[in-house]
């Protein structure tokens, strides 16, 4: 028996297995754009919570102008409002505090500005950042209520944003969220 005889194998594949392969290949690619399409959405909606727990926190911070412990002048709490600001503005971003740690500490500085908010407040406010993300530490030297800064908050030193000025702010970012 000749092997010339025997039909040609060809490795072309025929029309219709070309279809099919084309169409695994498109179906694979609609469900890699589905997924790719549903991580982006879920990234998004985890910044818009993120951003949301930010904007409760900022106004739970400025709230506290209107709450200012008798023992202390304006120009003395508006000093440590601007630097409790400063803290949690520079580190608001989700890959230093987590979301929900945000929105445990804002609900804990809530209760405590209830309570008639303190020097201790302010103390408990960064210890809490301190121990959520530990480089936070590297700003000890911005904390209101150390020695350091003692002539500073003697001498109420809040960089041109009086206890109004948060009085304002806190008046307008509540607007924004309702």
């Amino acid at each position: 028996m000749n092997d010339s005889s025997k039909p040609e194998v060809s490795n072309v594949p025929t029309h219709s297995a070309k279809r099919h392969i084309l169409s695994a290949l498109g179906v694979s690619v609609i469900l890699i754009l589905f997924a790719m399409g549903g991580l982006v959405t879920w990234q998004i909606l985890k910044f818009h919570q993120h951003r949301q727990a930010t904007r409760r926190m900022e106004i739970a911070i400025t709230r506290l102008a209107f709450h200012r412990p008798e023992n202390l002048t304006d120009d003395q709490w508006a000093y440590c409002i601007l630097l409790t600001w400063n803290l949690q503005t520079g580190y608001a971003h989700p890959s230093y505090i987590p979301t929900e740690e945000i929105e445990r500490i804002c609900a804990e500085l809530e209760v405590r500005i209830d309570a008639g908010p303190d020097l201790a407040t302010i103390d408990w406010f960064w210890d809490e950042y301190y121990r959520v993300y530990p480089p936070t530490q590297s700003n000890e030297w911005m904390r209101p209520t150390t020695a350091d800064n003692r002539e500073q908050f003697e001498a109420g030193a809040h960089g041109g944003h009086p206890l109004s000025y948060w009085q304002t702010k806190f008046k307008r970012l509540s607007k924004s969220v309702n």
